[in-house]
């Protein structure tokens, strides 16, 4: 079998509205995703405010791990299985690292270091803004 690796920059959800209830959703989903992201930077206050594009899907991404009323995709308590970040200091391979979420995350819940890479320039530069602590 072949697989092929597609790298994309997230899009501008500005092009995908095509209706007043869209633009609206896209406002919500910014607004919502602001208010996690000040919550968080909380957590962190040696690192800059966590930066995200507006219009864009990096809304989805700050909502599907920071979201605290929902669980974040990355803390899962099951039958099988549980898998947490919380106060083991792992170290954390951040592959695909997008603006830095993840990354941060893994920081609040007490990774004692994370390696993340992020091949997409414009979402490397944003990685790099967030990652970097405050000096």
């Amino acid at each position: 079998e072949r697989f092929t690796l597609n790298w994309f920059s997230p899009l501008d959800r500005g092009d995908l509205t095509s209706s007043g209830t869209e633009v609206a959703r896209t406002r919500t989903e910014d607004a919502k995703a602001d208010v996690l992201a000040r919550l968080h930077d909380t957590l962190l206050p040696m690192y800059p405010p966590l930066f995200f594009r507006k219009d864009s899907t990096d809304a989805l991404v700050i909502k599907e791990i920071l979201d605290p009323e929902h669980g974040s995709a990355y803390d899962y308590h099951g039958d099988e299985f549980d898998f947490s970040l919380e106060g083991h200091g792992h170290v954390v391979l951040d592959i695909g690292a997008h603006i830095g979420v993840f990354t941060r995350y893994a920081l609040s819940k007490g990774a004692r270091h994370v390696t993340a890479y992020e091949p997409e320039p414009s979402n490397a530069a944003i990685l790099r803004r967030n990652a970097t602590p405050r000096i």
